[in-house]
């Protein structure tokens, strides 16, 4: 034994220096599900409609126990009520052929804020429930066969940091609340049928480095109030907008601007980061 003492202290030793560096999980995550935690029973029943509607080839069962059996496409959160209970905060469901309508099931999902379902099937308009998602942080939808206009209650996004719609086929005026949601960093509406001004509210977006708004049917100018922005990217590739580029333009971008295929003027053509 006395022998042995050393060697399990050398161990012991080893195994701190391991965990303070993190090279060994030492403590659990602080989201991670303990086997006690568990779904509530509408969210169980929401998930596994959503599942069905969407008509996933393979997929488990889903149970209330859902959030501790390592599905890479379901985001939890466990910290609820002394860590017993769970709340399904995202969905990672981008590229699996999924079809079908985009499923009102989602509207009941009431602690989702992240949501992937990019580059499937998927058609029609946005169902009005999802008005709910006040605390969505991040939306993907592009690449799907949407129909119909921007609704009116994506005014209640205004927590959103990340939104793409893009190549979608949806149609209407980009809204002028869309100025509200100041978090917003990245934006992609490219690839629609959207008409209409680029609205100068978007001005406000104190937060927004990338905006895309490529391939669509946007006239008019570019917003002066624009230059309060600190962008890295813009592309507005692909439209019909007119007039003189502002002055400002190359200066404020860090990056990339992509002015080409609109109707602007040739004033600035080639100069500094454009591409016109």
């Amino acid at each position: 034994m006395a022998k042995l003492f050393p060697k399990l202290v050398s161990s012991l030793a080893l195994l701190l220096l391991l965990c303070q560096f993190g090279y060994v999980a030492c403590q659990p995550p602080v989201n991670s599900p303990s086997r006690n935690a568990t779904l509530p029973a509408d969210e169980e029943k929401a998930l596994e409609d959503l599942l069905i509607k969407l008509e996933w080839g393979f997929h488990p069962n889903i149970s209330r126990s859902a959030c501790s059996s390592n599905f890479e496409y379901i985001k939890c959160d466990c910290t609820d009520e002394n860590s017993t209970v769970c709340h399904v905060t995202g969905l990672d469901l981008g590229f699996n052929e999924l079809t079908g309508q985009l499923p009102p099931q989602l509207g009941e999902l009431k602690y989702l804020n992240h949501l992937d379902v990019g580059s499937n099937n998927l058609s029609g308009e946005l169902p009005g429930n999802y008005a709910n998602f006040s605390t969505w942080d991040q939306l993907r939808v592009a690449g799907n066969r949407l129909t119909g206009q921007v609704p009116k209650f994506i005014a209640n996004w205004n927590g959103l940091s990340y939104l793409v719609i893009r190549n979608c086929s949806i149609s209407g005026e980009i809204p002028p609340y869309i100025g509200d949601w100041s978090r917003l960093k990245y934006l992609s509406l490219a690839y629609n049928m959207l008409s209409g001004q680029i609205p100068k509210e978007l001005g406000d977006l104190s937060n927004l480095k990338m905006i895309d708004l490529s391939f669509n049917n946007l006239s008019g100018g570019i917003p002066d109030s624009m230059k309060n922005l600190n962008l890295t990217k813009m592309f507005l590739t692909g439209n019909m907008l007119s007039g003189t580029v502002p002055p400002w333009l190359p200066r404020k971008i860090k990056d990339t601007a992509d002015l080409s295929y609109n109707n602007f003027d040739d004033g600035q053509k080639g100069e500094g980061k454009l591409n016109m």
